[in-house]
């Protein structure tokens, strides 16, 4: 079982649907499609959900693929 987990959200200040990927319950980084080039974009390393800096450790070929398929369905939400 993945220790990684997705959940689609919509921030307020954004136009269009993000994911956020935590691995052990905490916030790793945000996927989002807000560029008006379409270009997806991935922030890392501030858990804007609690305000605080954060030094996570995860297994990189695991992120790696989670990553293609959460940019795969963020751009489809955009698509739709």
């Amino acid at each position: 079982m993945s220790r990684f987990s997705v959940d689609f959200v919509s921030p307020v200040e954004y136009e269009w649907l993000a994911a956020e990927i935590s691995y052990d319950g905490q916030l790793i980084c945000r996927v989002s499609n807000e560029r008006s080039d379409r270009e997806l974009e991935v922030q890392f390393a501030f858990d804007a959900r609690i305000g605080k800096v954060m030094t996570p450790t995860v297994p990189l070929r695991e992120l790696m693929t989670l990553l293609e398929d959460v940019a795969k369905e963020v751009q489809a939400f955009r698509d739709k």
